[in-house]
Parts: C-alpha cells; structure tokens; sequence
C-alpha cells in the first residue's frame, strides 16, 4: 500500500517588528551623521506601508539653527553683545525598513504639514 506523502506549508518568513526597525533607524542614522551635529534624536512615529513589506520609522532631531550675524549697522551681533546661544530647530526623517531583510532602502526628508 503506497504511502500518502505529507505536505509541508512553508513557515511564514519572519517578519521585523517595529522595535527591530526602529533600533535598525536609529543606527544607520548614527552611521550617517557621526560626531554629535544633532541633538535629542527620537522615534517620532512608526508606521508599516500597506503592502506589509516596509516599516516607515519617523526620527526627529534638533539641529543648530544661528540668527542672522549682521545688525543693520554692519556690526556682529557677537561684536555687541557676545555670541548668542543657537536656537534649535526640530527635523524629522522617515526611513524605510524592509520587514524582512532589515535592510535600509530609503530616507527621506519629512515635513510637518
């Protein structure tokens, strides 16, 4: 009596979950920009494309943003009064995440609406 051969379903692929592409933005952030430039970077939003393919992780971050350095009379503001504190201003940049290699595939510039 011939055996019936079993079949097998493939195991699903395993699958990123947001923390694992959350910490993979961080870093290849960190790779990019090196030596502290920005300040107070943080997961701002998450969110997974439609197809389930990609997660779209949000990072903000300060960066320096100094005031105009001529007076109207030609003078530093410096020269006035000493250099001022740089005011900060809020960035954001959504990367992409491949939920199955963890790979990088994009960065983008996200603008507040």
């Amino acid at each position: 009596m011939p055996t019936a051969e079993l079949k097998q379903t493939p195991a699903p692929a395993k699958r990123l979950d947001v923390k694992q592409a959350a910490r993979l933005a961080l870093r290849y952030f960190a790779d990019l920009y090196p030596g502290g430039l920005f300040t107070d970077v943080a997961l701002e939003e998450v969110e997974m494309s439609e197809d389930e393919r990609f997660w779209m992780i949000t990072l903000g971050f300060n960066v320096p943003n100094p005031p105009p350095s001529v007076t109207a009379l030609g003078k530093s503001i410096a020269d006035v009064f000493g250099p001022p504190p740089p005011k900060l201003v809020r960035k954001f940049k959504v990367f992409k995440v491949d939920t199955h290699s963890g790979k990088v595939v994009s960065m983008r510039i996200r603008k507040l609406e």
